[in-house]
């Protein structure tokens, strides 16, 4: 993003979390708590300041899913959550 630290003005133009407020749509954030690349902490995150902003958000935290979901388990868990999220918000008519 360009930001020279943590405390830099430019995160509040692109942070997701700082923009939450603009969020318009229900969201869906699935973490593997094994991922090793994105700190679980920012779905946490991102989930709470979506709350704070009154926007529907569902976080699912798989457990023994990376951040590839290279288990076939951790992958069907994923797309059958993804699955009733979109039914639950976007029915069919």
């Amino acid at each position: 993003m360009g930001a020279e630290n943590a405390s830099d003005p430019i995160l509040a133009k692109y942070s997701p979390a700082l923009r939450a407020a603009d969020a318009n749509a229900p969201i869906l954030l699935v973490h593997g708590k094994d991922d090793t690349v994105v700190p679980l902490d920012q779905s946490r995150e991102m989930a709470d300041a979506l709350r704070r902003a009154g926007k529907p958000v569902e976080l699912i935290v798989q457990d023994g899913a990376d951040h590839w979901l290279s288990l076939g388990a951790t992958r069907l868990q994923m797309l059958e959550a993804t699955m009733a999220f979109v039914e639950k918000n976007n029915p069919p008519s």
